[in-house]
């Protein structure tokens, strides 16, 4: 299959001001041995959020990211130790069926990740998950020590397959554990319990899973972060460079900052508690993957879902240069 279409030019802003750059400037422009690369692809597809009784409009999210990513500037702590980003376009969807674009994000994550690249997934619907959890757990499911996939999302995405062959936006996680038995851990946050049948629940615990409810965290006297590595040492899951997939479906969030998704609650996470936490775990384990999923910019206002997101890629890159210059990996 023709599997990507080039990213819009227009999309790599710029100032054209060499006193005021631009990440639009950077993006896959020649760098040094001593900065890390970072893969970005798009997903501009929401049929398995269709699929599940969603709104659609995910289809734009990976461009509406990337417009407001590209016009960030570098970091004005250590500005050059900025990684290296290689944009390779959005998957071409057309005249494929929905589980062959997942085999191509796949393999096309897993060349990436065997090639010492990091990946960013930008979506498009949650069921992409699986493709970038496959090609993670593909590159580091066989290691001595176990790999994690953290996922901040409303809901569990533990759904069986409609029919037992339609895939949808909530079937990722169900794929994975189903695929890779007992072979990586999981970590659920930021789970509302309205938006979860018991049924789905009792099967994630079944199959290994760890969860931490919305409830759970507004509901403790200790910041998000204080009890998200609070509950991962209890678990005995709080390894440091432990390789992880961290997932992050922006229906996690609060309706009042991530109204451009599907489905979102008013009780959601806040950007105050959720990027402290964010910014630790991706110190603390070696975060080769990336998804961010479901932003929809027909659904959003002033582009502050797209913008949210594109904080959330900015601040990885910025951990990731960090760490890489101090060679923490």
């Amino acid at each position: 299959m023709s599997s990507l279409i080039e990213t819009s030019p227009h999309l790599y802003f710029s100032k054209n001001d060499p006193f005021d750059i631009r990440l639009g400037d950077l993006v896959q422009a020649p760098k040094t041995s001593t900065h890390p690369l970072i893969s970005i692809c798009g997903y501009p597809d929401d049929e398995g959020i269709k699929n599940n009784g969603g709104r659609s409009g995910a289809h734009g999210g990976p461009d509406a990211i990337r417009n407001r990513f590209y016009r960030m500037t570098p970091p004005l702590e250590n500005p050059h130790h900025f990684p290296q980003l290689k944009d390779i376009g959005n998957l071409n969807i057309g005249g494929f069926h929905l589980l062959e674009r997942h085999e191509e994000i796949s393999q096309l994550a897993f060349r990436a990740l065997n090639q010492n690249s990091f990946w960013v997934g930008l979506g498009g619907g949650h069921d992409y998950g699986f493709p970038d959890g496959d090609a993670f757990l593909k590159k580091f499911g066989s290691k001595t020590k176990k790999p994690i996939i953290i996922n901040f999302d409303a809901h569990l995405d533990v759904r069986p397959l409609k029919n037992g062959q339609v895939i949808t936006s909530g079937t990722p996680f169900y794929r994975l554990l189903e695929k890779y038995p007992d072979q990586f851990h999981f970590v659920e946050i930021g789970i509302q319990p309205f938006c979860n049948s018991p049924q789905h629940f009792q099967w994630f615990k079944d199959h290994g899973g760890f969860c931490m409810t919305r409830p759970e965290i507004l509901e403790s006297p200790k910041t998000m972060k204080d009890f998200v590595l609070e509950k991962l040492k209890e678990w005995h899951l709080l390894t440091p460079k432990t390789p992880c997939y961290l997932s992050v479906d922006i229906d996690a969030f609060s309706t009042s900052f991530a109204i451009g998704c599907s489905q979102s609650w008013p009780s959601g996470l806040t950007p105050k508690e959720f990027f402290p936490c964010f910014k630790e775990l991706c110190n603390i384990f070696s975060v080769c993957s990336l998804g961010v999923y479901e932003v929809s910019p027909e659904l959003d206002q002033d582009d502050q879902t797209a913008k949210l997101a594109a904080e959330i890629l900015y601040n990885y890159c910025v951990i990731q240069g960090q760490k890489y210059a101090g060679n923490q990996f």
